[in-house]
This record gives structure tokens, C-alpha cells and sequence, in this order.
């Protein structure tokens, strides 16, 4: 069916995919849409409303049986831009890393996931790639390059020999360069340099002791959290205004979602408290080494209901005009967004499809080997180009295509289609038919409680259709 009915604040509503909107209904007419109630039983003017919703093409029961994806039916057009308008360049410095993280998709434990092979990118690699940045990237003004790995400080010269390279010789003042680390290698030298040459670093730490310890170990299984709060402590000690700029902590929120226990850590530490915080999640796909006694299925709806817990509880401060911390700020805002900001058109049979990323245009991943990939989230499966030949057309069509055909094949029943954001990162060829009931039952209960915080926030009542 593509609609979806929902009561919050005493009232009843129903979010109508055709169109994209909330429509206000009563409790019978609800009743009625979900089944409950014969369409006998409503009133006479419940009934002309059904009526008239439905004759505007409202309310369907069946899916969409035509698709228009702009990607794939322009995808000429879309590629040329690939020329001109590269938003962002990830260079994977290295593949080794001083860490044993349990939950690294490199790590060995996902089965479909390749492992680190323990190789470094050649310096002339590494020059061809920032070339090849700085060259289709000419329309866009902030430039950006990423280094990842692995861990990217364990082989120092190379890094900063690459980091020289892309300052001097093309001196961008609007370059802004990022570097993730788990913050072990941390010394004078490194930051130093860093401070010298403007480069923002994420550091690694996913809360307090309990929870960084439980998957983010040293290769001998040690516990890592002691370890990076000392560096922290050394950066913030040696150069207080480097830290307070240019340093962010990355968080990778994992089993069991224990995000009040977060926010409460990052909130009341002295040391963290003022540092920006950018969170992802851990893969739930492969979660054995993560909780054994959790099948994927229960982890996404574990996650549901944590996640729609938090947005609960940022309603409810939003509206006492009561601060929100970071980290909720990153799960809350990110949510409302997407409904604040939806297309409102109203679509016929055919589903235009909507939100997944451009290959090649928002990002360009080159690998150790010098490959072009799509993003750091996806394995070498979608290979895209090389930094001798650039980026491939077929390549990158066929990493469009794939996606194209997914949505058609499992998407066009669904009430969510328009607020629910493909991207390849969940899935790649390898592993293109998983399960995807569990991970779409996740998507759909944090949108509905989206939906429900976006009419408690608007007073919805006020809204006519």
C-alpha cells in the first residue's frame, strides 16, 4: 500500500506517498484504510473524503508499475559532470593497521568483505590521484581530500610527503584536507605538521571504556580506551588551539545502542565536551562476532527502537526549547530533515527515484592499487576507474544499474519509497540479494516516528490540506 496511518497528539493522520503529504483523517477513516473497519461504517462525509482522496489518485492500495530513474536515463549528462564537478577525493594511504577492531569490515570477520592485505599506496599512486582530483574537480569551490585506511599514521613520511604535495603545488586556499585515524601514533611531530598544515583530523572513540574496549582493541585484544584518551589529552595539552579547531571525535555506535549512556559520556567529560562529533553505525548484516546471541534481524529492530526512543526524547526537548547534545543532533536533525525538505509533487504510476549518489561525482575512493571505488562503505566490488585511465563510463553505469534494478525489484510497494534514500553502500554484487526485510523494517519504524515528531514539532493541527 502506498500510504501509511499514524495517530500522534490525539489525532489521526495518514502520510500519502503519491503525494507525498500528511493528510489529517479521522479515526474510522484510519480504521478503514488499515482494514479495520468497513467502509459502510464511516459517516457519509468520512466516506465522500475517501472518495475524494481517492479520485485525486490518493491512497492507493497498488504500487507503482512504471519507474524513472534521472541517474540511469541521463546518465550522460550525469557523467560528464564527473569532468568538472568531483565533490571529494578518499586516497586509502594503507591497509595496515595497529588496531584489531571486532567490528572493521576489513577485519575479516564479514563474510563477503575482502581483508586488509597490509599494502601502502606508491607516492607516484598517491600524486596521480590528487592530479586527477584537482583536474575534474574545477567547478567546485571547496575542495576536499581524505585520508583513510587502515590506519593512515603508520608510515608518517609518506603521508606527509603527499599532504606537501597537494599544498604546494596547488596552493588552494580552499583545499581542506581530513584525516581519520584511531589516534594511537599521536606525537609532537604529528601534530605539528598537522597544525602547520591545516589538516582536520577524526579520531576514533565510541564512548567510555565499556563500550570502546568491547570492539575497538589493540591486535592482542588489549582494551584501547586509556590509550586514545591520553593522546587526546597530549593534543589538547601541546596545542590547545589546533584541538579546539581542527580535532573531531568519529563514533561508531554498535550493539546494544546505548545512546543516552553516549550522550551522557560525551556530555559530561571535560576533555570531549566541546569537540564536534560525526557518528555511523556498524554493519548489522554480519553481526556474529558483534553479538553472538543477536541475529541480524533482532539488531535492526533492537536499533529501531533505540533510535526512535532518541527521537522521542529530542521532541520532547525541542519543544521545552531544552538543549539537544551532538550526538542526538547527528540521529534527530538528520531525520526531520528529510521530511522537512521532501518533494511534494505528486507522482502518477510513475516512481521517480530519488537520492542515491552519483558514482564518481560525490566521491572518488582510490585504493592502495590505485583503483577508482565508489566509497569507503563499499568493497572492491564496484571498481570505477583507475588513476591511469580515469573513470570508466561502463564501469560506473553498471554501479547505477545495479541499484536501478534493485528499487524496481523491491521497492515499488513500499510506503516509504520518497522518504527512503537508496544507496549502493548497503549492498554490492556480492551480496545483492541479502535479506532486506530487516533492514527495511528499520527504515520504516524510524521514519514513522519522523513523521510523528514532525507533526508534534508543526503543530500539524494548523495545516490545511
Amino acid at each position: 500500500m502506498l500510504y501509511k496511518t499514524f495517530a500522534a497528539e490525539g489525532r489521526h493522520y495518514v502520510y500519502d506517498t503519491v503525494s507525498n503529504n500528511i493528510l489529517i483523517v479521522s479515526k474510522k477513516i484510519a480504521g478503514f484504510l488499515d482494514k479495520k473497519i468497513p467502509f459502510g461504517k464511516l459517516k457519509e462525509k468520512e466516506k465522500e473524503l475517501v472518495k475524494k482522496f481517492k479520485k485525486d489518485g490518493l491512497l492507493r492500495t497498488e504500487g507503482f508499475s512504471k519507474f524513472k530513474f534521472d541517474f540511469f536515463d541521463n546518465f550522460d549528462n550525469y557523467f560528464a559532470l564527473t569532468k568538472s564537478d568531483v565533490k571529494k577525493l578518499t586516497i586509502v594511504i594503507t591497509e595496515q593497521c595497529n588496531f584489531g577492531c571486532r567490528y572493521c569490515l576489513y577485519g575479516g570477520g564479514y563474510k563477503y568483505r575482502k581483508q586488509l592485505s597490509g599494502a601502502e599506496i606508491s607516492l607516484k599512486t598517491a600524486k596521480r590521484a590528487v592530479d586527477f582530483y584537482f583536474k575534474n574537480s574545477g567547478n567546485i569551490r571547496q575542495k576536499n581530500i581524505t585520508f583513510y585506511g587502515g590506519e593512515p599514521l603508520v608510515d608518517r613520511e609518506r603521508l606527509f610527503e603527499i599532504i606537501i604535495y597537494a599544498r604546494k603545488k596547488y596552493r588552494a586556499e580552499n583545499l581542506r584536507i581530513n584525516l581519520t585515524t584511531n589516534g594511537s601514533l599521536i606525537d609532537k611531530r604529528f601534530v605539528d605538521f598537522f597544525s602547520d598544515n591545516k589538516v582536520f583530523i577524526n579520531i576514533s572513540l565510541d564512548g567510555p571504556g565499556e563500550i570502546q574496549d568491547r570492539f575497538r582493541i589493540k591486535k592482542t585484544g588489549e582494551g584501547t580506551y586509556n590509550l586514545i584518551q591520553n593522546r587526546l589529552e597530549f593534543i589538547k595539552k601541546y596545542n590547545r588551539e589546533y584541538f579546539d579547531r581542527f580535532v573531531a571525535i568519529s563514533v561508531t555506535v554498535n550493539p546494544p545502542y546505548e545512546f543516552n549512556l553516549l550522550e551522557k559520556y560525551f556530555e559530561e567529560s571535560d576533555l570531549l565536551r566541546s569537540l564536534r562529533l560525526d557518528l555511523s553505525y556498524v554493519e548489522e548484516k554480519d553481526a556474529g562476532q558483534l553479538a553472538p546471541n543477536l541475529s541480524s534481524r533482532s539488531l535492526y529492530r533492537l536499533k529501531a527502537e533505540k533510535e526512535s526512543l532518541a527521537i522521542r526524547e529530542c521532541t520532547g526537548k525541542l519543544l521545552r526549547e531544552e538543549k539537544i547534545s551532538d550526538l542526538y543532533r547527528n540521529i534527530f536533525f538528520s531525520r526531520l530533515k528529510t521530511i522537512q525538505y521532501r518533494d511534494k509533487a505528486k507522482m502518477g504510476d510513475v516512481l521517480e527515484i530519488k537520492g542515491p549518489c552519483f558514482p564518481g561525482l560525490s566521491m572518488v575512493l582510490v585504493s592502495v592499487k590505485g583503483n577508482f571505488h565508489i566509497c569507503t562503505m563499499l568493497d572492491d566490488e564496484y571498481r570505477i576507474g583507475d588513476v591511469e585511465n580515469g573513470l570508466d563510463s561502463e564501469r560506473t553505469k553498471k554501479a547505477v544499474g545495479d541499484i536501478y534494478k534493485f528499487i524496481k525489484s523491491n521497492c515499488k510497494n513500499c510506503w516509504a519509497v520518497r522518504l527512503c534514500h537508496p544507496c549502493l553502500a548497503k549492498f554490492n554484487r556480492k551480496e545483492f540479494l541479502p535479506k532486506r526485510s530487516d533492514l527495511c523494517f528499520y527504515r520504516q519504524a524510524v521514519l514513522l516516528e519522523s513523521l510523528k515528531s514532525y507533526i508534534k514539532i508543526n503543530n500539524y493541527e494548523k495545516i490545511k490540506l
